[in-house]
C-alpha cells in the first residue's frame, strides 16, 4: 500500500497553503485556524467538491442575493462561478481534512493526534502571523506580544506529534528584522549558546554550561536576522536538519511578485532540494545552461 504523505496544516486560513500541497500530492487530515469565517471557508469547500450541478446551481443563485455581488455585471457573475461549475471528480480537496476551529495556543497537541485515526503523520506547514516580522508592521520580531511568540506553537506540534518533515512559511523580514539574541556565556570557559526561547522573559542565573557545567551568564545581543536564528535553534535542538530559502511566487507561475522565507525541516537528516524557478529571467538562465 501506498504510504501517505499525511499534512496537518496550522493557521490555515482559507486553506491556500493546503490546496498547493494536495496538488503536490499530500493529503490534508487537520486543518486548524482561529478565525470563524475562514474556517467555514474551509468546510464550504468541502461541501462543494460533492455538490451535484442542481445543487451547485442551487448553492450559486443563494450567493448572488449576497451585497457583495450586486455590483457585478451578468458577465462578471457568469465568469466569477464558471469554475465552480466546471469541475470535476479529480479536482476534490481536503476531503479527508478534519477542521480545529481556535487559538492554538488552547489546543492540546493529542487532538491533533486524535483526528489523525492512526495514521503516521509526514509533515505539518503552516505560517504564524507575520506582523511582528513584516516591514508593514512595527517590526517587534518574536518580543511582540500578541504575535510573536506564536512560532513556538508551532515548535510544540513538531515536538510532541514528531512529523518527519514541517514546512514553515512567513514574510522575508525574519531574515532581516533585527532582534535581541540571548546567550548563556560560560564564566569559565567562555563557551556561549542560545538560550532557550521558552526563558526568554525569565532569569537564567542558576543555568549551568553545557559543556564544562561551569556558572553561565546571559549576554544580549541585537542581531540582524536574528529571529531566524532562535527559530533554527528551536528546531534543531528537536533533532531536525534544517534550511531555508526565499522564494518568489512570480518564479513559479504566480501573477504576483510575493516573495516568502520558506523553512524546511527533516527529522531524518535528509537534505531539502530546493525547486527550479518555472518562470522569469532566473528560468530562462537555467534553460540556457
Amino acid at each position: 500500500m501506498t504510504k501517505k504523505h499525511t499534512l496537518i496544516s496550522i493557521f490555515a486560513g482559507a486553506g491556500g497553503l493546503d490546496l498547493g500541497l494536495e496538488l503536490a500530492g499530500f493529503t490534508s487530515k487537520v486543518a486548524n485556524e482561529l478565525e470563524p469565517h475562514a474556517c467555514e471557508t474551509l468546510r464550504r469547500n468541502k461541501l462543494l467538491c460533492n455538490l451535484d450541478e442542481s445543487e451547485t446551481n442551487q448553492f450559486i443563485e443563494d450567493a448572488l442575493t449576497q451585497k457583495c455581488y450586486k455590483r457585478l455585471s451578468e458577465l462578471e457573475k457568469r465568469l466569477f462561478f464558471k469554475r465552480l461549475k466546471s469541475h470535476n471528480e479529480n479536482e476534490k480537496f481536503l476531503q479527508e481534512c478534519q477542521i480545529i476551529e481556535g487559538d492554538i495556543r488552547t489546543i492540546d497537541s493529542s487532538k491533533f493526534k486524535e483526528k489523525l485515526e492512526g495514521d503516521d503523520l509526514f509533515c505539518i506547514a503552516g505560517g504564524p502571523p507575520c506582523q511582528p516580522f513584516s516591514k508593514a508592521g512595527k517590526q517587534k520580531s518574536l518580543d511582540c506580544t500578541k504575535n510573536g511568540d506564536l512560532f513556538f506553537e508551532f515548535v510544540r506540534l513538531v515536538k510532541d506529534l514528531n512529523p518527519n518533515w514541517f514546512i514553515f512559511e512567513n514574510v522575508k523580514g525574519i531574515t532581516f528584522t533585527k532582534t535581541d539574541v540571548i546567550y548563556q556565556k560560560c564564566n569559565n570557559c567562555n563557551h556561549k549558546s542560545l538560550a532557550p526561547f521558552e526563558t526568554r522573559h525569565i532569569s537564567l542565573s542558576d543555568s549551568k554550561c553545557i559543556k564544562c557545567g561551569s556558572d553561565t551568564e546571559l549576554l544580549t545581543i541585537n542581531e540582524r536576522g536574528g529571529s531566524l536564528k532562535i527559530i533554527f535553534n528551536e528546531f534543531e535542538k528537536l533533532g531536525y536538519l534544517c534550511s531555508y530559502k526565499v522564494l518568489n511566487a512570480a518564479d513559479f507561475g504566480a501573477p504576483q511578485i510575493r516573495e516568502r522565507l520558506i523553512i524546511v525541516g527533516s527529522r531524518d537528516n535528509l537534505h531539502f532540494k530546493w525547486p527550479n524557478p518555472t518562470h522569469g529571467k532566473s528560468c530562462s538562465k537555467l534553460k540556457q545552461l
